[in-house]
């Protein structure tokens, strides 16, 4: 690997138990989880390595995805849309808790996102420099989003 990408911070978003263990599966949307799980010990041993070559790791993970936790904007989307509701109603405090596999360590930064999407954390934007490297369960829905960092 390039020497240069190995010191990009790595951003990883949305490795949460709520989104990789069995229990959070739904069937009847044919959603499953089981090749995040197969993943998720390449990805620890990838931010290790990262890690290990001075790289700034951080990890961002869903506030309880509650009422109260969430913007109005989001409440709004749910509340006029049914069918767009997904709020945590089971196991609240374990849904956004990292799974056993993955070690953080104390250098790494953890951020919380109560939006979508991660880039809407001003904190992130703080962290961040002109370039880095993204992993995540919802890659592919990821779009860019311009950062103005100074």
């Amino acid at each position: 690997m390039d020497e240069t990408l190995l010191k990009l911070p790595l951003v990883v978003i949305d490795i949460v138990k709520g989104d990789c263990n069995p229990e959070y599966e739904h069937p009847q949307w044919n959603l499953h989880y089981s090749k995040v799980r197969e993943m998720l010990p390449r990805l620890n041993n990838f931010a290790k390595k990262h890690r290990d070559h001075g790289a700034q790791i951080i990890w961002i993970k869903p506030t309880p995805w509650t009422e109260e936790n969430l913007p109005p904007n989001i409440n709004k989307l749910y509340h006029e849309n049914p069918d767009a509701t997904f709020y945590t109603t089971e196991n609240i405090q374990e849904y956004n808790q990292f799974p056993d596999v993955i070690k953080t360590e104390s250098t790494d930064t953890i951020l919380e996102k109560n939006n979508y999407s991660a880039f809407t954390n001003p904190k992130l934007a703080k962290k961040l420099n002109k370039a880095y490297l993204i992993a995540g369960i919802y890659a592919r829905a990821l779009h860019i989003h311009p950062l103005r960092l100074s």
